[in-house]
């Protein structure tokens, strides 16, 4: 009898340390937003807008973290991006007015489409610098840029 309760008081223990473990883990979940970047479209109607959301300054202009494609309606594009982690991001865009997926430039290889980058840098000649571009996401955040 001794045995038996030792070993289910054992079993107690055990389940409950192992439920409250998993609890704290639950606690430590990353937290995450929403961010909402709202486009005012001001020279061309038509078209899309294409967004590449960056993460980080090693990966700023070759790989996004995320990125969208939106249509062009009542002169604007809204893109939301869910579950974000908490941290800094920057991101570029571009108007592809002619549907062909690419920022078409000129001989000189400078951009013959509206083009933008987030807190409402451009470049000279070339994308300003991610520190230029970045943002704190901390909570829930919408962003108002216009591209002419």
């Amino acid at each position: 009898d001794i045995l038996l309760n030792a070993m289910r008081t054992f079993i107690f223990f055990v389940l409950c340390t192992g439920f409250a473990g998993s609890v704290s883990a639950l606690g430590q979940e990353k937290k995450t937003a929403r961010l909402i970047v709202e486009v005012a479209v001001t020279h061309y109607q038509k078209g899309s807008v294409l967004l590449a959301l960056y993460n980080s300054e090693s990966t700023y202009m070759k790989t996004s973290y995320r990125a969208s494609k939106q249509a062009v309606k009542d002169g604007k594009v809204v893109f939301t991006f869910d579950h974000m982690e908490q941290g800094t991001y920057g991101f570029s865009l571009f108007h592809d007015v002619n549907g062909n997926d690419t920022l078409d430039k000129n001989m000189f290889g400078a951009p013959k489409e509206p083009y933008g980058f987030s807190m409402g840098r451009s470049g000279t000649f070339g994308p300003p610098d991610f520190s230029k571009i970045q943002f704190d996401l901390k909570e829930d955040k919408k962003i108002l840029i216009s591209i002419k």
